[in-house]
């Protein structure tokens, strides 16, 4: 009977012990930053062509488990972001008992930086399959910029609009569409607040932004609606791990002042951040013997809180709130003084759970938008207020995605739930309401090594217009390891708004009358994009992205002549439409200190309606920029831009029954931006914009030349 024992423990200890030993199989080492000795806190250490890996913690340490593997030969994946990726050669068994001591060399391309937009799962910028740009946040600084639509107003294929009234709103183009075909997120959520269809991106302060990821192109298979053109999704500051205090202060031209407190506070596994800033802006007049000022005055305030945390360590938590007011004032004629209000709430709160079972991760969320518009005017003579209208929007949305893997295909989709009103007296009935279904699903297949396909669809389905399919093709070939060139088909549409479906609006003062029109049906895009990039791995990276679009159903405001005395027009779907272009960019490093970067975009149309180019669209534009960077931290940025002449085309059916066609000429801008590390931990800026001092009161408008100063101070990172 004892032996008998004995021999029944050595059957059960023994193999725990080998099971036991084989788990506890590992590779162990730290990640060093190649130039400074210092360690890469978060390198991840992927092995290749699998789903296993770890990150390094905050000594650069990292214990990677391979007792699951077969012996073999493998490759580690070691990855940092702004470092070269480097691959690792390992064998199973494995006999190497001394820590590894992995070297990253920094990238000045930074390709290796990870991206969510262009499929909604993560990626590494480089290895995408659709084309993607981004703008760091580094970058968004030395533009000495106050705001997105500045700074994106300097990248290649993008175009940044002014109204009429000058610095109050900002709206983006992108391949010959408007801002209501551009999606415009804040980190992948959709902002509301669009005013006659355009969408203001001033709304996000400059030191707020982590980065931009900007996809060209329909994108209606992911995003829907208002994704014609393209998505420019800005991603704001995280909560950090570690406890930090950042300030900012600046102030310019034209009583232009900036402010901005940012905290970041951790505790235990919960972060929390916390982003304050007001903008102020006096506006202008180009003409004082004129009573109408050319620029509105404006003041902004904004805010942003967010606290995330591991509930488990498969399930995080996070959410997040916005608030955003603003309020404009501008002498729009001899008799009125313009003043609008806009204000924006916003909260998410969003759960992801990684590895559910298998590989199956999900990430769940619900969020609640508030956007409220109101007009009023002072009557100059005599201060009168006249009452304006007030128009206000939620939008309440609750979603879900989801990713796998079936073999070497990533699957992702999901699909959701939203619920949009809006309340205004410039609608038929004062209020409208609508409800939208959402799902799609997207497969992306490394084919072969050098190639990978992507395929999706999406279905909306709208309480108004009813049924939306959006397929998208996508392929990815890599000739070289440091070449990529991507093609793809896609759809996109854009869903009526409710003023273009129930607008009824009559403007008493100069006689016209705008009705809406509830039988349009969505504008239609179908969009062939071509793009190929090139680099080395510290010295250029080129990119030439070529793309052509045919538009249909584009709905514009019917003349239907003199009716009750009043001009009357409603809106209908009038126009078809071309644009194609190509986008050439190059980033050149001749010195690890500097950097020389080109740009030009080409961009022809045709609005097959009216036998015309379509207006206000520059055939040419490029941009120049040389920038220099010391290890001192003086850092030096000189930029210029070419805007080409645009042609332009009024049609006055209801006076003379004729038009009005003239091309808007062309002109160049330059800026410049200084900045230094002072006093340990601050930072000085001192920069002007449009120091050739480019002055167009009828077409600009700009006030010509600028200039502002600054100081920055952050507690965790040198300057």
């Amino acid at each position: 009977m004892n032996i008998m024992k004995k021999w029944l423990l050595i059957i059960v200890i023994i193999p725990t012990f080998l099971l036991m030993a084989a788990k506890g199989k590992s590779v162990k080492g730290f990640v060093i930053d190649k130039n400074t000795n210092k360690p890469l806190v978060g390198a991840n250490i992927l092995v290749k062509d699998f789903h296993v890996g770890c990150s390094a913690d905050t000594a650069g340490w990292f214990e990677l488990d391979i007792s699951q593997f077969q012996d073999g030969d493998y490759f580690l994946q070691v990855l940092y972001m702004g470092y070269h990726s480097l691959e690792y050669p390992i064998s199973i068994p494995y006999k190497y008992k001394k820590p590894l001591l992995i070297y990253l060399k920094p990238s000045l391309l930074q390709l290796d930086q990870i991206v969510v937009t262009g499929t909604r799962t993560e990626r590494f910028l480089k290895d995408t399959p659709v084309s993607t740009r981004v703008i760091r946040a580094e970058q968004l600084r030395e533009s000495g910029s106050s705001d997105i639509g500045q700074a994106l107003s300097e990248i290649t294929g993008i175009t940044i609009n002014e109204n009429q009234f000058g610095a109050g709103v900002n709206t983006v183009e992108i391949q010959g569409f408007g801002s209501e075909h551009v999606q415009i997120l804040l980190n992948g959520v959709k902002m509301i607040g669009r005013v006659n269809g355009q969408l203001d991106i001033s709304q996000i302060p400059i030191s707020q932004v982590e980065r931009v990821e900007i996809v060209k192109g329909a994108a209606s298979t992911l995003y829907g609606s208002e994704a014609m053109g393209g998505v420019i999704n800005i991603i704001t500051k995280k909560a950090d791990d570690k406890l930090d205090i950042g300030m900012e202060l600046h102030g310019g031209s034209y009583g232009r002042l900036d402010g901005a407190v940012s905290v970041s506070l951790p505790f235990g596994k919960w972060h929390s951040a916390l982003n304050l800033s007001y903008r102020k802006y006096d506006g202008y007049d180009l003409d004082e013997g004129t009573v109408q000022e050319d620029a509105t005055a404006f003041q902004k305030y904004h805010g942003q809180f967010t606290i995330n945390g591991q509930l488990t360590d498969y399930l995080t938590l996070n959410m997040e709130s916005l608030y955003y007011a603003e309020d404009q004032a501008v002498v729009s004629s001899s008799i009125f003084k313009d003043k609008i209000n806009n204000g924006r709430k916003a909260l998410r709160i969003e759960a992801k759970a990684k590895e559910l079972f298998s590989e199956f991760n999900l990430k769940t969320g619900v969020e609640y938008s508030f956007y409220n518009h109101l007009f009023d005017r002072i009557v100059l003579s005599s201060g009168y207020l006249k009452k304006g209208s007030l128009s206000t929007e939620r939008l309440a949305k609750a979603d879900a995605l989801f990713d796998f893997y079936v073999g070497t295909h990533q699957i992702n989709g999901g699909f959701a739930l939203e619920s949009e009103k809006i309340n205004s007296d410039r609608v038929v009935g004062g209020k409208r309401q609508a409800m939208l279904y959402n799902l799609f699903l997207q497969d992306e297949w490394p084919v072969l090594d050098w190639l990978t396909v992507l395929g999706g669809i999406r279905l909306d389905a709208h309480s108004i217009y009813g049924k939306q399919f959006s397929p998208k093709i996508a392929a990815m070939i890599s000739p070289t390891g440091k070449s990529r060139l991507r093609l793809s088909y896609a759809a996109g549409f854009r869903a009526p708004s409710f003023k273009e479906l129930y607008l009824d609006y009559t403007n008493i003062s100069v006689g016209y009358h705008i009705e809406g029109n509830s039988d349009l049906e969505p504008e239609t895009s179908r969009a062939y994009q071509a793009d190929f990039e090139l680099w080395n791995d510290n010295d250029y990276h080129l990119r030439m992205h070529l793309f052509y679009n045919r538009i249909k159903n584009l709905i514009d405001y019917d003349y239907l002549g003199v009716i009750e005395g009043f001009g009357t027009y409603r809106s209908a779907n009038l126009l078809a439409a071309k644009t194609w272009g190509v986008d050439w960019d190059m980033e050149y490093f001749p010195l690890s200190w500097l950097n020389l970067s080109l740009g030009y975009s080409y961009l022809d149309s045709w609005d097959e309606t009216t036998a015309n180019p379509l207006t206000f669209k520059s055939k040419h534009k490029g941009q120049a920029a040389l920038k220099f960077k010391f290890d001192n931290g003086l850092r030096i940025s000189l930029r210029g831009q070419y805007f080409g002449k645009k042609f332009y085309w009024m049609e006055w059916d209801e006076v003379s029954n004729g038009g009005t066609k003239d091309w808007i000429s062309d002109y160049v801008l330059f800026h410049a931006n200084l900045s230094f590390p002072v006093l340990g931990k601050f930072r000085a800026t001192l920069g002007g914009r449009n120091l050739s001092d480019y002055v167009n009161k009828k077409w600009g408008p700009m006030p010509g030349r600028e200039f502002y100063i600054g100081l920055a101070y952050n507690l965790k990172n040198n300057p």
